[in-house]
Order: C-alpha cells, then structure tokens, then sequence
C-alpha cells in the first residue's frame, strides 16, 4: 500500500469468532505473558540504524497456534515501473524467498476534494504474475469514502475493475479505509464509519467474492465497532510492531491481546519487510489460516444401481474437496475424485454394493494444499438391479412356483402379488438371497394371477429395493374332473357323467386302447356340459375311461390332471 502517515486497512472475515483472553493468576511482566501468549517467527526487515536486513522475531497470539501461518506482502504501483504499467517485483524470486500470497491495489479515490476514483494500471502485471507463480492474490480498493453511498460507489467501482480483467482471485476484496487527506480524523462518528465499511462488504459479498476491512489498530479500536465487523467480515490487522497487541510494557502486568477483542485472520507486521526479487521495502503481512475444520453433513442424496450422489456442507471459504472411497482390497480410504462444489456423484459402481466415504476441504496456498480435517464417514450401497428372467416352474390348480435369475449383491427378494381392488401389487413375502424360487399355494384353479419379484439390499437400517422385474402373468390348471361315473343301460353304449370343473371352458375324454397300450382322445367337450355318450362299442367288452379339464388362452391350452379312470363292461 501507499506511505501515508496513519494507515487503516478493513478486511472482513464471515462467521468469526472472538476469543476472550487468557486470565492469568500468578501476577507477571506483560514482556513475561507475551513469551508465554505468543509463539514466535522471524521475517526479513531492513533496520534503519544498521541500514541492513535483518532477522525479526514476530510474536503472535496463541490463538493461532494451530492454524498454517504465511508469508506475503501487499503492492500498488508505488513499486512498478515509472509508467505505471508493470511491476518491479519478481514474483518468482518472491516465491521462492517464501511469499506465498499477495494483496494488490486496484483502485483508489483521490485524498483530494474532488475524490475522484481511479484504477491502479500496474494491477494487472502485479496480479497476472503473482498468480503465473503460485502466489494467492487478494486484491484491495484505498478508500476516502465519507458516505454510505460513496463507499457503495467504490465497490462498484472496484468490481468493475475485476469483471473488466477476469483476474484469479482467490483472497478477499479489500476496503482499505484510511485517515489520510480527504477522510480526517474525527470527521466521521464511529457509527457511520462502521456503516461505511459494511456497506463497502456487503457489495462485494453479494457479488460473490468474500469480504474484508483493514485498518490500522487505532482506528479499529477508536474508530470503529470492530467486534461486529469480524462478526461477518474478515479482519487485516495493520500495527507496525513486534506483536500486536499494545500491552507489552515491561513494566506493566497488562494481559497481552486482552486490547484486541476480535478475531484478525491478517496482519500487516512492517513497511519495511525485505523480500528476494525487490530490491526496496515491502509491507509485510502475515495471514492465519485456519484449516482445522470439518467438513459437515456429509449425506446421500441420492442412488441408482450404478452411482451414488453425495452432499456436504461448504466449509468456510474453501473452493475445493476432496472425496475419498473405502476400498476394502487395500483396507484404506483412496481419493476419488476433486470437486470445487459441494457435492459429488460417483459413478461407474457396481450395483447392489456397499461403499463408505469421506470428504475434507483443502486450501491451495502458494501451490501447496493444505487440507482440514475429514468430515464423519458415510456408508451406503448402489441399488440392486432389476430382477431378470422371471418364469414359470410349476403350475398346479391350487399353486404356482415360479424361479428368477441371481441378482448380485441382493440381501433378500421380495414377491409381489397382483391385487384387483386396490389395482396394485402388494408384497406377500421375502426370501433370503440364497432362495432364487417361491411357491405359492391357496390359489384357485383356473384363475389367472400375476407375480413380480424386487432384489433388496439391505444395509444397517437402510433398505434399498431394486426396480420390480416384468410381471409374470399366469393361470393355474383347472382342477380335476371328479365325480366321474359311467353307466351302460344301453346296447353298445357308454354315458359318462362328472361334476363340472369351475372355470374350465373344455374336458377331453379319453378312452383306454387295450392294444396300443394307450390312453385315446376321442372327445372334447365344451365347458357347459357334464355328460358324455360313447357309441358304437362292442358289446361285452369292457372300457376304462377318464377326462381332464382345460382352459383355452392366447398362448394356447392349460390341463388340469386326469382324473382317476373309470370301467364298464358294456351291454
């Protein structure tokens, strides 16, 4: 950012939380509560009273401990070429000297009356480069807005700037908010500056992109509510120190941080950070960034037999997920698949089988991922699929069985019966996986039915059914003929009598031939009758009969079984 003599930067961070500080019992130098608040890191400055780069110790807050600490800095045209075109920083050499992100300036308002709002012309060398060598760029708009609508007015402008360039951003849009030439201090009530910074993020954050507010530690703590500000934005903490906080008297037993009440996730830590590939001071940043979350609420979405649709929550500012399989021959969880949304569907499985995820965010800083804890397992399983070659085995008048093909991964099957009044199939049992046939018994003779069969699987508490297989539409056998008798009162005659066989629509009747061996047809009748005569016979000869109903459908004859014969000796 540019030199000014007070400087104040706002980010914004969504859904941060304050952290109380820690309250200590055994009374202390605050030098000596800062060693033990803090842990330390050491960045490259250059000491003006040595006129070298040296090696600074920086002291952050505890809080951050377990979060990925970066190295960056932040740039404007005050370090490009004279024409304002292109940058002096070798992004490269910057890189490799530990940079690993980057804020630039795309755009500013005049400090003069006339607040004019211009475009920062070495923006896009800066940003182009920095990204072309895998530093994560933000970018940051210097703001002198004295209105809520000119500060909407600079987030406007600065989206303008984005959409014209269609740059890779991948850091917050900055508010850069300033005591400097046009905006004074004390000009504004803290309420309205507070709005003004709002209304600046909440633009940017409805564009898509997240927001952020830097200022200097003043101007947070005088100037604004910032405790409600981290509460939606992210925080860029600018205070040219050791540490941050201001409680480090050696003489004093204040609490170190117990002055900076907010969650911070960047801080500007120097104006005179050096840095391979520029050859002058840099201001020098530091970003905590927390990748100690979950991924949350991992779920099934949906299933087919050969794919299963998965969904999580977004966590936090994560731009992509990783998504891993069981794979129960290495007996280890394999990444599957990188998704920048927050869902998946994976294809190409095998049907009616269980599978067990998992998922974690990552966060590709500096051209390195970093990734956040794995979010609960999932266990589910692809549907089984359809049912195939349903037949016929067996048809009796009062009984059916039919059998059906295997179906892989099936834990059981379910039979399904044709039901007139409701004009639906209703389950009227379930097999084990093992059984690939079903019997069914109490039917009537003659009567037509129809069967389907699903496969389940079943998994835990959660049961998956395969698509129902074609129907099977069949008629049982006519029962048998009974009461069947045979009189001869007259010469030469036979009269045969029986019950009628409900449904049936013929009767055959055979006659024993006592020199082939064999059983004869030598009538059908229609359904309506129940007798028979035999003429022509010899007389006192002696005949064996029998019959057997049968129904006539499209795919031609059912028999009932022959009755027991019957014999008579002609008149």
């Amino acid at each position: 950012m540019r030199k000014f003599t007070t400087r104040a930067i706002a980010f914004a961070l969504a859904g941060m939380l304050l952290m109380a500080p820690v309250v200590h019992v055994v009374a202390a130098s605050s030098a000596e509560l800062l060693k033990s608040d803090s842990f330390t890191t050491t960045s490259k400055v250059y000491d003006t009273s040595s006129k070298k780069t040296v090696k600074k110790t920086f002291y952050h807050n505890n809080i951050y401990k377990d979060y990925k600490l970066f190295k960056g800095i932040d740039v404007s045209w005050w370090q490009g070429t004279s024409d304002r075109k292109n940058t002096k920083v070798d992004w490269a050499k910057a890189h490799a000297d530990g940079i690993d992100f980057a804020f630039i300036r795309i755009g500013s308002r005049e400090r003069d009356k006339t607040g004019e709002l211009y475009e920062d012309t070495t923006a896009d060398s800066n940003i182009t480069q920095a990204v072309a060598n895998n530093v994560n760029v933000g970018v940051y708009f210097f703001s002198q807005a004295l209105t809520v609508a000119e500060a909407k007015e600079e987030a406007k402008y600065a989206l303008k700037i984005i959409n014209k360039h269609n740059w890779k951003i991948t850091l917050p849009v900055v508010f850069d908010y300033e005591f400097n030439g046009r905006l004074k201090s004390g000009m504004l009530k803290k309420a309205t500056m507070t709005k003004i910074c709002a209304a600046f993020c909440d633009a940017i954050k409805a564009a898509g992109y997240t927001p952020c507010i830097y200022a200097n530690y003043s101007m947070f703590k005088n100037n604004l509510d910032t405790p409600t500000l981290a509460k939606s934005y992210k925080i860029w903490l600018a205070r040219y120190s050791k540490t941050t906080t201001s409680n480090i008297l050696s003489t004093s037993s204040a609490i170190p941080y117990a002055d900076i009440p907010y969650m911070y996730e960047f801080w500007q830590f120097a104006s005179t950070a050096r840095v391979n590939g520029y050859s002058g001071n840099l201001d020098g940043d530091y970003w905590y960034k927390n990748t100690n979350i979950k991924t949350d609420n991992l779920s099934v979405t949906a299933q087919t037999t050969d794919s299963i649709d998965l969904d999580w929550s977004p966590c936090s500012d994560a731009k992509s997920y990783k998504v891993y399989r069981f794979n129960p021959d290495t007996q280890s969880y394999q990444a599957i698949a990188t998704t920048n949304s927050s869902n998946y569907t994976d294809t190409e499985l095998e049907s009616g089988t269980a599978y067990q995820y998992k998922v974690r965010a990552y966060w590709t800083i500096g051209g390195t991922n970093y990734y956040g804890k794995y979010s609960d397992i999932v266990q589910t399983a692809t549907y089984p699929t359809q049912v195939d070659d349903l037949s016929l085995s067996t048809r009796n008048s009062t009984n059916l069985t039919f059998s059906w093909e295997r179906v892989k991964g099936a834990t059981a099957y379910r039979i399904y019966q044709y039901d007139e009044d409701s004009d639906t199939y209703k389950r009227i049992d379930e097999v084990n996986n093992e059984t690939f046939s079903y019997k069914v018994s109490g039917l009537s003779g003659a009567t037509g039915y129809s069967f389907r069969v699903r496969a389940v699987k079943e998994l835990d508490s959660e049961i998956l059914l395969g698509a129902s297989s074609e129907p099977l539409d069949v008629i049982t056998r006519p029962g048998k003929v009974t009461n069947l008798k045979v009189r001869s009162t007259v010469k030469k005659q036979a009269k045969l009598t029986y019950t009628k066989v409900p449904r049936a629509d013929h009767y055959n009747v055979y006659r024993y031939d006592s020199k082939t061996k064999k059983w004869t047809l030598i009538k059908s009748l229609k359904g309506t009758t129940s007798s028979y005569t035999d003429k022509n016979l010899v007389s006192k000869r002696t005949y064996q009969y029998r019959m057997r109903a049968y129904v006539t459908t499209d795919d031609g004859k059912i028999f009932g079984y022959y009755c027991d014969p019957v014999t008579i000796k002609v008149k």
